[in-house]
């Protein structure tokens, strides 16, 4: 599966979805777009070679990584906001 972007979306989610050979899995807020209280679980993300879950801006609010699988990429779950403290990610057993 290639990379994936949910723009202006609200209550959305990923169950289960294996996000493979790419170099995002999930990236949130692109081009300003917002991303709100979005579930990510039970989610396979394999050989990615940039990041498997990102959040692009501050409109990407209570993104919820559960129960999710991080193998052999080069970062799991992060942003690209300069300052971090408006973004709400969150890891709950993840590995």
């Amino acid at each position: 599966m290639g990379n994936a972007s949910f723009p202006n979306s609200t209550v959305t989610g990923a169950i289960p979805i294996i996000f493979q050979n790419a170099n995002i899995g999930i990236r949130e807020g692109v081009l300003g777009f917002g991303v709100s209280e979005m579930s990510i679980l039970r989610d396979h993300f394999t050989n990615l070679k940039s990041i498997g879950v990102i959040t692009m801006n501050y409109n990407a609010l209570s993104v919820w990584v559960r129960d999710s699988i991080f193998d052999h990429d080069m970062n799991g779950v992060g942003n690209w906001v300069p300052n971090p403290n408006g973004i709400h990610l969150h890891k709950w057993r993840v590995m």
